[in-house]
């Protein structure tokens, strides 16, 4: 490949507009060092089958594709193309006007989300044609319109499925996004290019194509408008703020991070690491992982664990590491799954952090049966690092080592480093969160393709290593039929059961989008329907919904067998805003017709189920109007029809999920590639404007309880880390926001006078003012002790301090709301209040 020349290449069937657009061509600025060529293909059948002629002919690093009805305008245009590709790798392919989102019909210039600009002649005269102005460097996209189209890499034209002349252009910006680049549109102060295509009716083949493209890609991108769910002004503003603060919290972490590394601290350097990515898994800060933390990480691995050659010889053994393993959710039943279906090889697994949970029996069982071992570490007894030199040497006699770790559990990449000695596959069962650990592995096992496009997009992961396995299941057989089931559970037969199953925080309400506000209508008209939600009993609005429905909506807890409730159940719905994957397959291999709630948002699908197994076959709805319809539709359709719907569900889980020699055929091929790719280094992802994703995702968190601050992740941390000494470099930054600001103490009845002591003393050495305590108990306004006052909370609105924020102690045992309340008040964890570590 020819870093150093660009061509220009055309599909010709009119020689002169093709003579006068390549003269406007050779009239362009040319850099020195640079060499430009033109190629025309006649007689091509397709522009795909063109163009690939041409691509394939040509030795051009650089590539335009352009219509010979296109005349560039801009003399600059080489120069500016050429320094937006060097200056962005990942940049794969550029357009001149395209679209951000598709709408449902995927013709690109119906979106409400068009940017770029040309001089067009759609109405015969040639006219400015101008979108949304691009302010950046560039303006991602997910497709731009074929009439020019720059590459700076070599992606085949798919002319195996478009023979024509429409959505070949669409098609090759999915092909690049599939590839893990970014599709873009330049900054244009004024148009970089005329096309005078005139008016034109050459449609054939149109619909055919279109129909083409949304069957292919559908799974790439989801293609519908998006409908983001629309927060308030202010909670918008209060969402942007809480992702800012979390990153300038991540960022602070990392630097401690370099700074003990720096100084060989390397036991301390690997503590932050593990706080800072416990931090970013539960309290959004705008990234999905760090390429710089995690090459931190194998440095410090391969400056401390006494690696060895391993040995070739096959030892038949596969080491499966968990954090932590639980009798429910998702991740465990994976495990021990995968155990029972690899037939061929023994297992080893490795608890880093079981701490004194109980090992589920099923873990332990699948083990047995395979005649493994199980390790379990011991927190605090060593160091992580300690830990890591454990993991390697039980590692070196395995074949493979499948990771199914917690987001935050760095011992495996110090452990393992980056060189490949040993196959790692990394399962993505956390996609939606940060992670720490792909890094060091060969291939990445994601779950479903929305999990995967959101590692090449987000993570900088690359596509060739990344596999899908599908979720194995047990094969499910009924004992009971609906009505025998609902007998047993002492439910009223001829009433038709809803089923919901997930953890509590995923019916957590953000934006008006609530789960049992969108269903109390349906219930309180159907009075012989009942609302079963297994995972929790705090749903928002439980209490008023029960008592409108005459106790017809019902919770309980999470357990580890819901099977005869799964039997029992008419329709299964997934839990929104957030899904739960495994729970709605183990449904659907009931043959329960499901039902899900999926918002069209970019890079959005990873919330929501979009398994390619059952895809065609469940109901997705794209807005609450839309779900309320599919529900209420099955409510109404008797027995039989759901019955049919439900049967062909099971009937495709059963061939992909449950299927085990379809399964371990799949397994096979995840071994083999992770012996034939070698890890990759992440692509750096800076941080960037905040996506419909990053809002919602951070809304969802913080409505479910998972964003817990920093403070939260420190003490939670300490239960495993043996050094207690994190804490000093915290307390420092406290110190230094201290300096020259009004100090509270939140929680008067709560304070002990070893924490009022503290506080003074930080007062004292830090020039701070101690001005009294907060309390929402009005009982004790007006009151005062030690001669300091009792304010009300409003004490801290802006309008009752001049130049600075007051600095907040949290001493109040209901930390968690007062977080809440100045989080919304515009107050920043470390920077502006602290939490009492004597409280977690």
């Amino acid at each position: 490949m020819n870093n150093n020349k660009i061509i220009f290449i055309f599909c010709v069937n009119d020689e002169k507009k093709y003579t006068k657009s390549a003269a406007y061509i050779q009239s362009l600025d040319l850099p020195e060092g640079m060499e430009l060529d033109v190629l025309s293909v006649t007689g091509a059948e397709s522009m795909t089958s063109g163009y690939n002629y041409a691509m394939n002919a040509s030795d051009a690093k650089y590539k335009v594709y352009l219509h010979q009805d296109v005349f560039i305008i801009n003399k600059h245009f080489i120069y500016d193309v050429l320094a937006l590709f060097r200056a962005h790798p990942k940049l794969g392919l550029l357009g001149m006007a395209g679209a951000a989102h598709l709408p449902v019909n995927g013709v690109w210039w119906e979106s409400r989300n068009k940017f770029g600009k040309i001089y067009g002649s759609l109405t015969g005269n040639i006219e400015l044609l101008s979108f949304q102005e691009v302010e950046s460097d560039y303006r991602q996209v997910v497709a731009v319109d074929g009439f020019l189209m720059v590459t700076q890499y070599d992606i085949p034209w798919r002319e195996d499925i478009f023979q024509g002349w429409h959505f070949y252009d669409l098609s090759q910006s999915m092909e690049f996004i599939k590839a893990g680049y970014e599709v873009g549109i330049p900054p244009q102060e004024q148009p970089w290019c005329i096309h005078d295509s005139g008016i034109t009716d050459n449609m054939d083949g149109f619909e055919e194509n279109r129909h083409i493209f949304l069957r292919e890609y559908s799974a790439v991108y989801p293609i519908a408008e998006p409908n983001p769910p629309q927060f308030s002004k202010t909670d918008h503003q209060n969402i942007l703020q809480s992702i800012s603060t979390n990153h300038r919290l991540f960022q602070l972490l990392l630097e401690q991070m370099k700074k003990y590394y720096i100084d060989k601290q390397f036991a301390e350097a690997v503590s932050v690491a593990q706080i800072a990515a416990d931090f970013a898994s539960g309290n959004h800060c705008g990234i999905f992982t760090c390429p710089e933390m995690e090459n931190l990480l194998i440095e410090i691995g391969n400056s401390t664990i006494r690696r060895r050659k391993p040995d070739k010889v096959t030892s038949g053994k596969v080491l499966h590491i968990l954090t932590q393993a639980y009798d429910t959710g998702g991740h465990t039943r994976l495990a021990w799954r995968w155990i029972e279906r690899d037939t061929e090889r023994k297992p080893v697994v490795v608890l880093t952090h079981q701490h004194n949970l109980p090992i589920p029996q099923p873990l332990t069982e699948s083990v047995k049966a395979r005649g493994g071992v199980i390790h379990k570490f011991h927190v605090n007894a060593s160091t992580l690092m300690q830990h890591a030199q454990m993991l390697y040497d039980i590692a070196a006699e395995a074949d493979y080592v499948v990771c199914h770790i917690h987001p935050w559990d760095v011992i495996p990449v110090l452990a393992f480093g980056n060189s490949g000695e040993i196959p790692i596959i990394f399962v993505n069962h956390a996609d939606h969160m940060f992670f720490i650990g792909a890094s060091s592995c060969n291939v990445v096992v994601n779950l479903r393709k929305s999990a995967e496009l959101f590692c090449i997009e987000r993570r900088g992961i690359e596509k060739m290593q990344s596999k899908i396995l599908p979720i194995p299941l047990d094969g499910l057989s009924r004992q009971y039929s609906p009505q025998e089931a609902k007998k047993k559970l002492g439910l009223p037969e001829q009433e038709i059961l809803l089923l919901s199953v997930a953890a509590g925080h995923k019916y957590s309400p953000v934006a008006k989008i609530h789960f049992i506000e969108t269903l109390l209508p349906l219930m309180i008209k159907h009075p012989n329907t009942r609302l079963l939600i297994i995972g929790t009993r705090s749903i928002d609005r439980l209490q008023d919904a029960q008592a409108l429905t005459n106790g017809r909506i019902q919770v309980i807890d999470l357990r580890p067998d819901v099977s005869l409730y799964r039997q029992a159940a008419d329709i299964y719905l997934d839990s929104f805003p957030f899904c739960s994957n495994t729970s709605l397959l183990e449904s659907a291999s009931y043959g329960i017709p499901v039902i899900s709630y999926a918002p069209a948002i970019f890079n959005g699908a990873v919330l929501y189920g979009d398994h390619p197994s059952i895809e065609n076959h469940m109901f997705l709805a794209t807005n609450i109007e839309e779900y309320k319809n599919m529900v209420e539709n099955l409510i109404i359709n008797n027995f039989d029809c759901r019955a049919t719907l439900g049967k062909q569900l099971q009937d495709k889980v059963a061939q992909v999920h449950v299927d085990r020699t379809y399964w371990h055929e799949c397994l096979e091929q995840v071994y083999q590639s992770a012996e034939a790719i070698k890890p990759h280094s992440l692509h750096e992802h800076d941080y960037k404007e905040p996506q419909d994703i990053d809002i919602l995702l951070t809304a969802l968190h913080e409505k479910g309880g998972l964003a817990k601050g920093l403070f939260f992740s420190i003490c939670h941390q300490l239960n495993f880390l043996n050094n207690p000494s994190m804490f000093s470099f915290l307390l420092d930054l406290v110190k230094a926001n201290m300096v020259n600001r009004d100090i509270y103490i939140w929680g008067f009845r709560d304070t002990v006078m070893q924490n009022l002591l503290t506080v003074l003393n930080y007062v004292e050495t830090n020039g701070a003012r101690f001005n009294g305590f907060i309390d929402d108990d009005p009982s004790l306004y007006n009151k005062a002790i030690f001669g300091l006052p009792i304010y009300p909370p409003d004490i801290l609105n802006g309008t009752a301090y001049e130049h600075k924020k007051p600095f907040v102690f949290i001493f109040s045992m209901n930390w968690t709301l007062t977080r809440e309340y100045l989080s919304k008040s515009g107050f920043s964890e470390v920077f502006d209040y602290c939490i009492n570590f004597s409280i977690n």
